[in-house]
């Protein structure tokens, strides 16, 4: 594992974000396995260029077969991205934390993506020690174990399929805590993942893993383009999402959404009498 030092750049975000990524912006390209610090020693990234674990191929077969939904995300790009896991309660669509749709819609391929958690766990503790221990104090302390993908940090993840990213900071997760990314790839150039203020991209490799915090580093990932005969980069990012902090255990959660929708009947009653 090389190490890899890195001069932070003091850069203005709104100088980059929401903008379309330019590789070339990004001198240095990462195609192999490294541990990235900043000039003062501080472990920013761990990168594995290729994991060596066939358990993987089902989680690539599971990923190819995801029905992705086309949205429109920063800079106006239409992406395609499917979300695993668990989510928080949305005071619009949602008064109770739940596991998200796909573990209804596709049962198998979801539960082959959040298995993979634990293969993610064991490499995060194994290449970036201290922030894994910082990241599960934070789990196990504030998050319920109903909420946390099997015995791991983790509580939700977001699948992705040949997306271009403008530069962003990810939000909505645990501070502090770090983001693990496979990334799947088959005949596709492109799509590399640019840090402007570390001056590096990543090339990611196939079966590749990379570790950092998404909230606190300017990131985005470069145009892709597919080879004729068809291809792919899919990426399966998990996360811990700080809103789950407020999820009561699911026995509690369930009692709650029975006694809201009872006081909300009971409203409606009253004014229709």
């Amino acid at each position: 594992m090389r190490l890899n030092e890195v001069t932070r750049k003091n850069l203005n975000p709104k100088d980059w974000i929401k903008k379309a990524v330019d590789p070339s912006v990004c001198r240095e390209t990462i195609d192999y396995d490294c541990e990235v610090v900043d000039q003062n020693g501080q472990h920013l990234i761990s990168y594995l260029h290729h994991v060596d674990d066939m358990r993987l191929e089902d989680v690539r077969k599971a990923l190819v077969r995801v029905k992705y939904i086309t949205d429109i995300r920063t800079g106006g790009l239409a992406t395609n991205s499917r979300i695993f896991g668990y989510a928080p309660r949305n005071p619009i669509r949602n008064h109770i934390c739940r596991k998200v749709t796909m573990a209804i819609e596709q049962p198998i391929e979801h539960h082959i993506l959040t298995a993979a958690s634990d293969i993610i766990e064991s490499l995060y503790k194994k290449y970036s020690p201290e922030a894994y221990e910082h990241h599960r104090s934070k789990a196990i302390e504030k998050i319920s174990d109903d909420w946390r993908i099997g015995d791991t940090v983790f509580t939700s993840g977001i699948a992705n399929k040949n997306n271009a990213l403008a530069y962003h900071y990810d939000s909505g997760n645990v501070k502090h805590c770090r983001s693990a990314m496979f990334a799947f790839k088959k005949n596709v150039k492109g799509g590399e993942l640019c840090m402007p203020e570390l001056d590096i991209k990543f090339d990611l490799g196939d079966r590749s893993l990379i570790l950092f915090d998404g909230q606190s580093i300017i990131h985005g990932v470069a145009p892709l383009k597919v080879g004729l005969t068809g291809g792919y980069r899919i990426t399966s990012v998990f996360y811990t999402l700080e809103e789950m902090w407020k999820c009561l255990p699911i026995n509690e959660e369930v009692m709650r959404e029975r006694e809201r929708r009872s006081r909300v009947e009971s409203k409606q009653a009253k004014e229709k009498a």
